[in-house]
Parts: structure tokens; sequence; C-alpha cells
């Protein structure tokens, strides 16, 4: 599986110009709901173009539910029965109507557990309503926000896992670490790699391989250091830069790439010490979709596919369906 996310409020990639032949799933983000289970009324999803033009290059369009800070509405939501009925009902009328194979909920993030209960009284009930539709969630690299996964009950209900391996590290981290790390390096904490991250469910938490994709990000984060591993010095720096912003700077003479064999990623750091760059470009990316050919996973995914567009293609997204599809 190769699975893209597709953001609503983009303005540089129209929906005509994704190359959707590199994709098998393809996700519009995000539907969001009130917490009564009303849809926002604003809301610029679903569009039958999207899921038209995707099924017509063969891959499934999905709704994706939540998106950043939506534990708040999913909980308000899950705990009201009248709410639950509403807002699933609701979803699942759009999306038939528009054409939509399924759904992607991204609930950002369950904090205790009475969120493990209310996640998969969700995900069930959504199911209940929508047996024939595909499925997929969005998981935390990590058990701080693992552990109020009800996965046993989950992994019956859900198709495909995509499990966030990026956002490591980041403005709230103490010191500074690569953000989307494949393996870690010597004296960095363990979990805090893909590699940990797909480790965690499948060994931990008992999630089948071959429904669990690994995350790529298509942007990299930005630290106030001289190298990995200082504390960030306290004044103004970008924090996150999209692949093609990245993509720039490369090629300017006060900026220096360096590539990590142990980590899998590339670093960039500006001459004067001031700055580095976390983030993953086509070497990487073809690394990671190679590594999850080989560890039998479902497949990757990718947050989110404007980010890498340049040129008219999908850069990051292009050369890890190269690594992903390569024959031994």
């Amino acid at each position: 599986m190769v699975f893209g996310y597709y953001p609503s409020w983009t303005s540089r990639l129209p929906i005509r110009d994704i190359k959707h032949e590199r994709f098998t799933h393809l996700a519009h983000a995000f539907l969001q709901a009130e917490p009564d289970g009303r849809l926002k009324e604003d809301v610029t999803i679903p569009k039958a173009a999207f899921a038209a033009s995707a099924r017509a290059k063969g891959a499934k369009a999905l709704l994706s539910l939540g998106g950043a800070d939506s534990g708040a509405v999913f909980r308000a939501i899950a705990n009201d029965p009248e709410a639950l009925k509403r807002y699933v009902d609701r979803i699942v009328e759009v999306q038939r109507a528009t054409g939509y194979d399924g759904f992607d909920v991204d609930w950002e993030f369950p904090e205790d557990e009475a969120d493990r209960e209310s996640m998969t009284r969700l995900v069930r009930a959504l199911r209940e309503a929508a047996p024939e539709a595909f499925l997929s969630m969005a998981a935390p690299a990590t058990h701080w926000n693992g552990r109020w996964w009800d996965a046993e009950a989950l992994r019956g209900i859900v198709d495909l896992l995509n499990v966030m391996a990026y956002d490591l590290y980041g403005p709230w981290s103490e010191r500074a670490g690569h953000p989307s790390a494949l393996r870690a390096e010597a004296g960095e904490g363990r979990e805090l790699c893909g590699e940990a991250a797909i480790e965690y469910w499948t060994m931990k938490r008992g999630w089948p391989a071959h429904k669990v994709a690994l995350g790529i990000p298509c942007y990299g984060r930005t630290f106030p250091v001289e190298r990995w591993k200082e504390k960030p010095a306290d004044h103004e720096v970008d924090l996150f830069l999209p692949w093609h912003e990245i993509r720039r700077r490369i090629d300017q003479p006060d900026w220096v790439r360096t590539w990590s064999a142990e980590a899998g990623v590339p670093t960039l750091s500006r001459k004067d010490g001031k700055q580095v760059i976390g983030y993953d470009d086509p070497e990487s990316a073809k690394l990671k979709g190679a590594w999850a050919r080989a560890r039998g996973l479902a497949g990757i995914f990718f947050w989110q596919i404007e980010q890498d567009f340049r040129e008219g293609d999908h850069e990051i997204v292009r050369a890890g369906v190269e690594g992903l599809l390569r024959r031994r």
C-alpha cells in the first residue's frame, strides 16, 4: 500500500494535478465536526471530484476524520449516544453520496483510560454503520499516547494502521534530535525512531505487520542549534518547513547537507552554526520503503503530498515507492 494524505486547505496542488498513479490510497484531510456530532458548516470536503479522480486511477479515496487537536471533539461525540449516532450517520451518508471508499480516523490524542474506551466505541460504531468501507487509523509512534489505545479490540476492526513515525523531536523537546530517524543513533533514545515505532505496534501491541504502514514526512523541523543533541537556544527560528522549501535551501551556499548511515536520514546545517534541519528526502524515503518491504509491512504512507510536490511530481513519494517495490 502507498497511502497519501491530501490537505483540503492546499492552494499549491489542485486535485487534477495529483499524480494519482503513485498511490493505492488517498485520504482527504480533514472532515471536521462539532462536539454535538454535526459536521462543521465551513468544511471544504467531501468533494466528489476527489473521489472520482482517485478511483479513475485505481486508488481508493478516503475521508480523513479528526486531525490535530481533535481529541476533545471526538471525546464529546463518543460519550454522547445521540451525538455519536448523528455523527456516524452523517459521515457515512456523505461518504456514500460522494463516492469515497471509506474513512481514516485521526484521533489526536487519547489521554486516559476513558478515552481508550471512547475511541473504541467511536471506531466500532463507524465500522458497524459502514461494514463495506475501508477503515484506517493514524497511530502515535510511542507508548506515551499509544498506551491509551485498545489495540486488541481495534485491530479486528481496522484495515490499516498508519504509524506516525515523525515529529519524534520538535519545539517541545528538551534537546534537538532528528524528527524522523529510521534507526536511533548512538546516545539517542531507542524509542524515538521509526524502527522502534513499528516494533512497538507489531511486537508489543500485537498489531499484524501486514496491516501496518510506516509514516514518512514530506517536511522537516528546524532547531536553533549547531548540531544534534544540543539544547536549543532561545531565539526565533522556522520550526516547520515543507520539502519543496528545504530543497531550495540545499542549493544555497550557506547550507550543507550530511547523511547519517546510522539513522538513515539527512541533516541540513547552516554553515554559521545557527540552525539544523531534520527531514526526509528521496534518499531516505527510498531506504524506508525498502525497509518496510523487508519487514513485511503493508506499505508506507506520507504526510502530506502537497509538501513534496515539485516540477509536476511527488519527489519523496516517488522515491519511497521505488524502495517499496524494489525486488531482491
